[in-house]
C-alpha cells in the first residue's frame, strides 16, 4: 500500500511539474510576442514633422493611419499655438497629438490615467526623444476625490473611460470591462500646488466628462487663451454646461467641426480681448 502511495505521489508530482513548466513556457512565449509587438513602430511624416509611434495592435494602427485625416482641425489648432506655450493634452491616449505638439516646440502636459494607454504613451515619448513634455497619470475632475476609474475597453489605444461620474460621451451609464479606484484632481488644485504651470491652451477629449473637468478650473480659466474640446451636442447636460461656463469665463466659440457624426464635434473656444 505504501509503495502504491509513493508511486501515485511521484506521478502527481511529475504531472504538476509538467503543467507548471508548460505554463511558464506559455507565459514566456507570450512575453516574447508582447515585447516584439511593442518593438514595432511606424513613422509618420506630417507637414515638416517626422514622428515614430509604437504599433502593437489594430486599434493603434487605425489611429496612426488616420492621423492626418481624422481631426485636421486639431492639427491646425496646434500649429496656430505660439512656440513655447504650455498646452495640456487632457485624455492624451497614446500621445499622437502630444508628440506632434512637443515636436512643434510647445511645452506639453499629457494627462492619461489609463494604465494600458500609459505604456504606449511613454514608449512614444521615448521613441521621439521628447524632453519638453510631462506625463501626468491622474484623471482630472471637478474636485479632488478618490473614486472609480471605469473603462469599457481593455486594450492599448482604448478610449471610453470615465472617472467618478460613470457616464460615456452620450451621457449614458458606462458598462465597464475594467474598473479600479484612484485619485482624481481638479485643474485648479494641481495648479495651486505649484506642480505644473497653468495652461495657456487646453485640448480636452475625455468621452463625456469634459464639463466636470472645466467646473474644476474656474480660477485657472482666467489665464487660459484657447480651448479645443470634444462635445456631444445631444448630451444636453454636457453641452449646456460647457457653453455657460466658458462664456461666463470670457471665451467665445469660434469654430465647430463634425467628427463624423452629426452629434459629435470639436469646438474651439478663444478668450476674448480684455477678459
Amino acid at each position: 500500500m505504501k509503495k502504491l502511495v509513493k508511486i501515485t505521489a511521484k506521478k502527481l508530482a511529475m504531472m504538476l511539474s509538467f503543467f507548471v513548466s508548460r505554463t511558464r513556457l506559455t507565459l514566456y512565449l507570450w512575453q516574447l510576442v508582447d515585447t516584439n509587438l511593442h518593438n514595432r513602430y511606424r513613422i509618420i511624416k506630417y507637414a515638416d514633422i517626422t514622428m515614430k509611434f509604437v504599433c502593437p495592435n489594430y486599434v493603434i494602427s487605425s489611429r496612426l493611419e488616420s492621423f492626418a485625416t481624422k481631426e485636421p482641425q486639431t492639427l491646425r489648432w496646434i500649429e496656430s499655438i505660439p512656440f513655447g506655450s504650455n498646452i495640456w493634452d487632457v485624455g492624451a491616449n497614446i500621445g499622437l497629438y502630444s508628440v506632434y505638439a512637443a515636436k512643434r516646440g510647445l511645452h506639453v502636459f499629457a494627462f492619461e490615467p489609463s494604465p494600458l494607454n500609459l505604456r504606449s504613451l511613454t514608449d512614444n515619448f521615448y521613441l521621439n526623444n521628447i524632453q519638453n513634455a510631462t506625463i501626468i497619470p491622474l484623471p482630472l475632475n471637478n474636485k479632488v476625490e478618490i473614486a472609480q476609474l471605469d473603462s469599457s475597453q481593455d486594450f492599448e489605444g482604448a478610449s471610453q473611460a470615465t472617472f467618478m461620474h460613470e457616464v460615456d460621451q452620450f451621457g449614458k451609464t458606462i458598462r465597464p470591462s475594467t474598473s479600479f479606484k484612484t485619485i482624481g484632481v481638479s485643474i485648479d488644485w494641481i495648479v495651486d500646488q505649484g506642480l505644473v504651470p497653468c495652461p495657456d491652451y487646453i485640448k480636452l477629449d475625455v468621452d463625456g466628462i469634459e464639463h466636470f473637468i472645466l467646473q474644476g478650473a474656474g480660477k485657472s480659466l482666467m489665464s487660459v487663451k484657447g480651448i479645443l474640446l470634444e462635445v456631444n451636442t445631444v448630451f444636453s447636460e454636457q453641452s449646456e454646461s460647457i457653453n455657460n461656463l466658458l462664456e461666463t469665463s470670457g471665451f467665445k466659440l469660434i469654430s465647430q467641426e463634425s467628427l463624423g457624426s452629426k452629434f459629435m464635434e470639436n469646438q474651439i473656444w478663444e478668450k476674448q480681448g480684455g477678459q
